[in-house]
């Protein structure tokens, strides 16, 4: 979190078939709800980026190599990678400039 380390795992499965839920649970109001903010989630497939402790980035993410969704950096709720995955909203969700 913020660039420490917390965790580390693994997550195989293909994104274009498994349904993936970017925030939220199934349920509203469920177990795994998110509330607070996202900003720049990029989902990189095949590739290990950080292994220790490191300084979060003040700029927008890019696409590297593997890179399989890249969202949560625009006014709009779009997938800016090369896949360019449609992205389904649910509830409310907002955007909003964070200062």
């Amino acid at each position: 979190m913020n660039g420490t380390i917390t965790g580390s795992g693994t997550f195989a499965t293909s994104l274009s078939t498994s349904n993936p839920r970017i925030s939220g649970s199934n349920a509203v109001g469920g177990p795994y709800q998110f509330q607070g903010y996202i900003s720049n989630l990029r989902v990189v497939n095949g590739t290990v980026l950080y292994t220790a402790n490191f300084t979060p980035t003040t700029s927008s993410l890019t696409s590297i190599s593997g890179t399989s969704l890249l969202a949560c950096q625009s006014n709009r709720f779009l997938d800016s990678s090369a896949n360019a995955y449609a992205i389904t909203v649910n509830g409310a969700p907002t955007i909003q400039r964070f200062n």
